[in-house]
């Protein structure tokens, strides 16, 4: 995942407590509330809109932890 502005304790509790089960992972909220959009968008070419930078975040989670941390869960 690009560097989304988001905080690194709050990131590796989910990834840590990560359910694919789940469709709201424990401590997205948190994640959410600590991450510093006006700095993404500072340090960004093509920013995307406030209203899209949240499912962007999550999306790029998701694929993170399906395509390269769950493969390594399961070894």
């Amino acid at each position: 995942m690009s560097t989304w502005w988001v905080q690194k304790s709050e990131l590796a509790f989910m990834v840590i407590n990560y359910n694919p089960n789940l469709q709201k992972q424990n401590g997205e909220a948190e994640l959410k509330r600590t991450s510093d959009y006006e700095g993404y968008k500072n340090h960004t070419v093509i920013p995307k809109k406030r209203l899209t930078y949240w499912k962007s975040v999550r999306q790029a989670f998701d694929e993170m932890m399906i395509q390269d941390i769950l493969p390594l869960q399961e070894r």
